[in-house]
């Protein structure tokens, strides 16, 4: 399954991509961080997530994405004993 993703940012040298309104940590080669959903939490009222230890609103993300266009490769587990 190929997950594409259209808008993202680059944050502390790590990519994150927006999938389906999702945040997502795409993976990094160099340090071997695999692709990984990020949970949102609640920020003084309002909706974020924590990014590399910083924790940042919706808003704030908002502001710093642009186009990434990057196609993720996810391998389906459950054929696997």
């Amino acid at each position: 399954m190929t997950l594409n993703f259209k808008y993202g940012f680059n944050y502390k040298n790590k990519v994150f991509g927006w999938l389906n309104k999702e945040l997502y940590r795409l993976p990094d080669k160099e340090r071997n961080y695999g692709l990984r959903k990020l949970n949102p939490i609640a920020i003084g009222g309002q909706t974020g997530y924590r990014i590399c230890r910083d924790k940042k609103t919706i808003k704030q993300l908002s502001n710093i994405t642009h186009s990434i266009d990057i196609k993720i490769e996810k391998i389906d587990h459950s054929d696997l004993p």
